[in-house]
C-alpha cells in the first residue's frame, strides 16, 4: 500500500469508530452493552474502536494474499493512523464542550448580575 491508502484508510477507520461511538443512530445497541464488562467498555471507547477498525479496514487488500507479515505491517500503519485521528477529534470535541460550558457559566452568572440590578433598581 501507498501512504495515501494508509492515510485514507486511517481516517476512514477514524471516522466509522467515532461513528460508532458517538452516534446517536447506535446509541441503542450501545446502551445494551453498557455493563458487560470489557466488551462494553470497548463498544463505547472511540479510541478502542479505533484499533478494532483500523484492522479491519486493512484487511481489504490482504484477504487474497497469504502474507500475514505485510498484514501486520498494513494494519499497525493504518490502525495508528486511526488512533492520532480519533484523539485529535476527541481532543477538538472535548475543547469544544468545555468552551460552550464557560461560555453557558457565564451567560449564567450576567442574568443573575442583571437580576441583582433590576431588583436593586426597583427597591
Amino acid at each position: 500500500m501507498n501512504w495515501e491508502t494508509y492515510g485514507l484508510l486511517g481516517i476512514g477507520a477514524a471516522l466509522a469508530a467515532l461513528t460508532l461511538t458517538r452516534s446517536t443512530l447506535t446509541q441503542k445497541l450501545r446502551a445494551k452493552w453498557i455493563g458487560h464488562g470489557l466488551l462494553g467498555e470497548m463498544i463505547n471507547c472511540p479510541y478502542c474502536m479505533a484499533h478494532w477498525m483500523g484492522t479491519i479496514f486493512s484487511l481489504d487488500k490482504h484477504l487474497s494474499k497469504p502474507n500475514f507479515d505485510a498484514y501486520l505491517v498494513d494494519a499497525c500503519i493504518v490502525t495508528g493512523i486511526a488512533v492520532i485521528f480519533v484523539g485529535i477529534m476527541l481532543k477538538l470535541w472535548l475543547y469544544q464542550e468545555a468552551e460552550l460550558d464557560r461560555y453557558r457559566q457565564l451567560i449564567s452568572e450576567m442574568t443573575s448580575k442583571l437580576k441583582e440590578v433590576r431588583i436593586t433598581k426597583k427597591v
